[in-house]
């Protein structure tokens, strides 16, 4: 038998993520000027989202493709061994979680590119 790892989620009557707390926005949101990068560095940030691009055409309302998980935990621990497009998610992920309390084991960053 193989042994698979169980996720239990928890969503609150708006169909967010239970057990978050804090000041979060669930907006939509925009960080001008978040990647600042001379060309050398958005070459390499564009090789790094080719590698990474793995969506399809739309197959029942869903691209088919990967998508990539980085766990709050894992930000931590692998700090600066993570990779450059690993980096911006972690980014990402501390600007909208900056003033919000939540459990670093069950929570992270999912990151596509397109």
């Amino acid at each position: 038998s193989s042994s698979a790892l169980e996720l239990q989620l928890a969503f609150d009557i708006d169909g967010r993520p239970e057990g978050v707390t804090g000041e979060v926005h669930y907006g939509f949101r925009s960080f001008d000027h978040l990647l600042d990068l001379d060309e050398h560095q958005l070459a390499a940030m564009r090789r790094a989202c080719c590698r990474a691009f793995t969506a399809r055409a739309a197959k029942g309302g869903y691209s088919s493709g990967a998508t990539y998980w980085l766990g709050a935990r894992e930000m931590r621990e692998r700090g600066g061994t993570l990779r450059p497009l690993e980096r911006l998610a972690r980014h990402i992920f501390e600007l909208h979680t900056a003033h919000a309390s939540f459990d670093a084991t069950r929570s992270g960053a999912e990151w596509w590119t397109q």
